[in-house]
């Protein structure tokens, strides 16, 4: 079943198209620290999925927090990438924008107290964005929270600005 996992399929595919090599089989832990990153990520950009980041935890039980996507960049973590495909409103969306809002805020809060650079990026899709409901709530994130361009994308723009990010933040 294809469920569930749409968001994972595409955005590999995304970040293939743009030379960004799967390093997944590279990594034997969950917790990626910039001293378990493996010489295969030096010189080249890199992801991995489902894994967590030194330092980044939840605000609700305080454990790390575990992320679609992480690209790597110099043997660097740099984009921290979450997916969600929503087809209708619910009590989901709800919780994973409390969540993401609050994420967002820690990762800005981690790279000053930790001299990181990290980038939180929600990518989302579905029909629910299409809905009165959605457009409202989407707003409402991008001038409340997400104001940044690659912070809060769908499938398409993330194909879209993909390579002005590589050249913009990981060059």
């Amino acid at each position: 079943s294809i469920h569930g996992k749409y968001g994972r399929i595409k955005i590999s595919k995304i970040l293939e198209n743009n030379d960004i090599v799967n390093a997944d089989k590279y990594f034997s832990e969950k917790l990626i620290s910039e001293k378990n990153i493996p010489d295969f990520c030096k010189g080249k950009l890199t992801y991995v999925t489902e894994k967590s980041i030194d330092g980044i935890v939840k605000r609700k039980d305080r454990k790390l927090k575990v992320f679609d996507f992480v690209i790597i960049n110099k043997r660097k973590p740099v984009f921290l990438i979450e997916t969600n495909f929503y087809t209708t409103s619910g009590t989901k969306i709800g919780i994973n924008q409390n969540e993401y809002t609050d994420l967002l805020s820690d990762i800005a809060g981690c790279n000053k107290k930790h001299n990181k650079d990290y980038r939180f990026m929600w990518v989302t899709d579905g029909n629910y964005w299409l809905t009165s409901d959605g457009e409202s709530r989407y707003n409402n994130l991008k001038l409340n929270y997400f104001r940044r361009d690659y912070e809060l994308l769908n499938y398409n723009l993330l194909s879209k600005k993909l390579p002005l990010l590589i050249k913009k933040y990981l060059n």
